[in-house]
């Protein structure tokens, strides 16, 4: 009997418990042996974002990719940004991650596709944990102050999450079947960074500021970090705009998802 009429043979409320349950024992089987053959183990989920801001940074300020005049160091704006950005990314890749290495369970003992996507956000959640503890000490070492608006900054975090959802849903089931999606994810995520202004200012004029402005990332990115420090620029409705651009996405990638879903099991089947 497939998933789906098991779904539809079961109330609401006990298949959404069984999609968690599973969800969270898959994240958790895929944790733990994610770390298990690593010297370093757990703290590798520290040290890894900090292998890759700390370069970037270090060039920014060697190229002046930052403002000399703003209020925020440009060593916090950028590692903010870089911050926020990951959560977003993080978002986007782990659905195919998990997908791609529940490949044998799906094949052997069939069990809800929905629970790919609760994995993923429990993973999505521990490295979100991981990123502001190394946020907080950031702006501590600096001295940047931060505004009553954090909260709002918090409360952001949710929707970034669920941005990088909206996209990563068309990428898990198609990964089953065309590796070409995992061999592009580095060169995607390079182009999604520097298209928007994370580690740099929005130029006022030309290419590049133009395709700042039409980037929903940009909002996504930009409005959360502003309202941390105060420094909000009226990117509110903007933001808002893209938002509503993420979620029709996801609304249109759920069902993409369940009926690729069907269809890619077959082939490796």
């Amino acid at each position: 009997m497939n998933c789906a009429v098991k779904k539809a043979n079961r109330p609401f409320g006990h298949y959404a418990n069984s999609v968690v349950r599973i969800g969270w024992l898959l994240f958790l089987r895929d944790f733990m042996y994610r770390y298990r053959q690593t010297f370093l183990g757990y703290f590798w989920a520290f040290i890894k974002p900090l292998l890759m801001g700390v370069p970037i940074i270090l060039v920014g300020r060697q190229f002046d990719l930052g403002d000399n005049n703003a209020e925020v160091p440009y060593e916090v704006y950028s590692f903010i940004g870089l911050i926020f950005y990951n959560i977003f990314w993080d978002s986007v890749i782990f659905p195919q991650w998990i997908m791609r290495r529940t490949i044998k369970v799906i094949q052997n003992a069939p069990f809800p596709h929905e629970a790919v996507l609760v994995s993923s956000i429990f993973y999505v959640l521990f490295n979100t944990v991981v990123y502001l503890f190394l946020m907080t000490i950031v702006i501590v070492l600096f001295k940047t102050p931060v505004a009553l608006s954090v909260f709002f900054t918090l409360m952001s975090i949710p929707l970034m999450m669920l941005a990088g959802i909206s996209i990563g849903i068309y990428f898990a089931p198609t990964v089953l079947v065309y590796l070409d999606v995992r061999y592009s994810l580095s060169f995607i995520s390079n182009i999604l960074m520097w298209s928007a202004p994370i580690v740099y200012k929005q130029p006022e004029t030309g290419l590049l500021s133009n395709i700042n402005r039409w980037n929903p990332i940009t909002y996504l990115i930009s409005l959360p970090r502003d309202l941390l420090f105060g420094t909000q620029n009226g990117h509110i409705m903007f933001f808002v705009i893209s938002l509503l651009f993420f979620f029709v996405l996801l609304a249109v990638g759920l069902n993409y998802f369940y009926r690729a879903m069907s269809i890619a099991i077959d082939q490796i089947i």
